[in-house]
């Protein structure tokens, strides 16, 4: 039978419990800690994670009433959805008073709030692992569209700096086709999708799937639209105070991929970094000439 209602999956299990086997159980245990992190869970992942049989998960979804393992998976997506943080969340209860009699500390407060949120949320196992893969693609993909256009700027244009193969890809058309199917085998994306999920993203996205390019996603929720192909994805916690977004978090994000990138570049990603301090100190791109970045290496 399937669940009737609009009961969450955490109650509906807590309601079961005494129908459950001792195996049926530990996966309900597991799930109760650890639902959030399982958006995309596999029925063969859940059953390593658990320690339990491929048909014990299936029975398990089958006495929480579910006609199969899919009916689970979009359970445990609903649960992360109902608990975790709103897509359009206003910051702050009290933001018609405080928004009127200090602005700017409302913008400050909210800023930090989801930088910190944010800090939290990135894992370093997944952190390195995005590091790895950015420096060691032989290309990678910019991308973004609409309101996310400049977070795509920010990080393909320093991206450049410390290496080669970066590609910016900023909207769905044909050139920008063409230049996803150039991309050579094994090359990395990293993605960038906000509410309200700009359809242009989508149709890059699906595209650089379609060429087999791994995708690295930046977005607000483990259940937004490019969640289930984000490996790994890191979520950016979004509240609002207007019809502005909140950016902060994001670009804190970006700069520290980006450092980490020149990190493990090692001796290439410096050097790419003099030549460029080089070429624009020369051929006078800049008013001030004398505004060098940091000698960072010297200090790692």
């Amino acid at each position: 039978m399937e669940v009737l209602g609009n009961e969450g999956l955490l109650t509906n299990i807590s309601k079961r419990r005494g129908l459950f086997t001792p195996k049926q159980r530990l996966i309900a245990d597991f799930i109760t800690r650890n639902y959030s992190s399982l958006a995309y869970v596999t029925l063969s992942e859940l059953s390593k994670m658990t320690r339990t049989g491929q048909g014990t998960v299936v029975r398990f979804a089958e006495a929480l009433g579910y006609k199969t393992f899919s009916g689970l998976q979009s359970a445990i997506r609903s649960e992360i959805e109902r608990s975790g943080t709103k897509t359009l969340d206003i910051f702050s209860p009290a933001f018609g008073k405080r928004g009127e009699s200090d602005p700017a500390g409302l913008v400050f407060d909210l800023e930090s709030a989801v930088m910190e949120e944010t800090r939290r949320l990135v894992k370093k196992e997944e952190y390195e692992l995005a590091v790895d893969i950015l420096i060691s693609s032989p290309a990678v993909a910019v991308t973004a569209t609409g309101s996310n256009s400049f977070l795509a700027d920010y990080a393909s244009y320093f991206m450049s700096i410390i290496r080669k193969g970066v590609i910016r890809v900023a909207k769905f058309d044909l050139w920008e086709a063409q230049s996803i199917c150039d991309l050579p085998q094994g090359s990395a994306a990293l993605v960038f999708s906000f509410p309200r999920y700009p359809a242009g993203t989508e149709s890059v996205t699906r595209l650089l799937l379609k060429r087999g390019v791994r995708v690295i996603g930046v977005s607000d929720s483990t259940v937004s639209p490019i969640a289930a192909v984000s490996k790994p994805l890191f979520v950016v916690p979004q509240k609002f105070i207007s019809f502005i977004d909140p950016c902060a978090g994001a670009m804190s994000l970006i700069h520290a991929l980006l450092y980490g990138m020149y990190v493990k570049g090692g001796d290439e990603s410096r050097l790419r970094a003099d030549r460029y301090e080089d070429m624009v100190r020369e051929e006078g791109f800049f008013i001030r000439d004398d505004v060098k970045i940091p000698a960072i290496s010297r200090h790692l």
